[in-house]
């Protein structure tokens, strides 16, 4: 897998729906542990 600043410069579909995952997942992860924290 390419690194995210590689990620980042190419406009390839496939690049940036793995960009994509990525930023959903850490948004994803960021709500889980708020929630684990709150609770």
């Amino acid at each position: 897998m390419k690194n995210k600043p590689l990620l980042k410069e190419c406009k390839c579909l496939h690049c940036q729906q793995k960009l994509d995952q990525i930023n959903n997942s850490r948004l994803y992860w960021d709500k889980f542990i708020l929630s684990k924290n709150l609770t």
